[in-house]
């Protein structure tokens, strides 16, 4: 009797050891569990625009960005915009604050690609996101304005003659 006892006892305290640190561990903070959803939420978007799902991009954005352009015309300036985020760069630096319990800005290094050239540019910009109808939604004009982003001309290699103010190259 007093080995079963002793056993049980021994089993209980290996249990609060095991799962009492544990349990109060797991316990996020406000804060914590915003920066978490804003980053799926952003995340998912990123992949959304990669993939071309402009229609699902207008649909999980904010109420306001799809009350002032249609999915239609929205699908159309994004198909026809100058860069698209680059395979394999989409998202190369994080960071989300929560400025508010329905808003948060994400701070992003992210790879674009130029689809003409494949000219790659790593850029940081913010996005603004909003806590509507139980999720964290983006604003499309983020999306619009990355998506026009004008590239900086490549200079053209060929022969020819390059001149510097000191004196003249040629480049073959």
């Amino acid at each position: 009797m007093m080995r079963v006892s002793r056993i049980a006892a021994s089993l209980g305290v290996l249990l609060l050891t095991l799962f009492g640190p544990v349990t109060g561990s797991l316990a996020a903070s406000p804060a914590e569990v915003i920066a978490r959803d804003v980053e799926f939420a952003f995340r998912d978007a990123m992949e959304l625009w990669a993939y071309r799902e402009f229609w699902r991009l207008w649909e999980v954005s904010t109420s306001t960005s799809r009350f002032y352009m249609s999915q239609s015309e929205f699908a159309d300036v994004m198909e026809r915009g100058n860069a698209r985020p680059a395979a394999g760069r989409r998202i190369e630096e994080l960071r989300i604050s929560a400025t508010s319990p329905e808003t948060a800005v994400v701070q992003a290094r992210i790879g674009l690609e130029d689809p003409g050239t494949t000219t790659i540019r790593s850029l940081v910009r913010s996005f603004l996101f909003f806590y509507e109808d139980g999720r964290w939604r983006p604003q499309l004009s983020d999306f619009l304005g990355l998506s026009s982003y004008a590239f900086p001309l490549q200079p053209s290699a060929g022969p020819g003659v390059l001149n510097t103010p000191c004196c003249p190259i040629t480049v073959v």
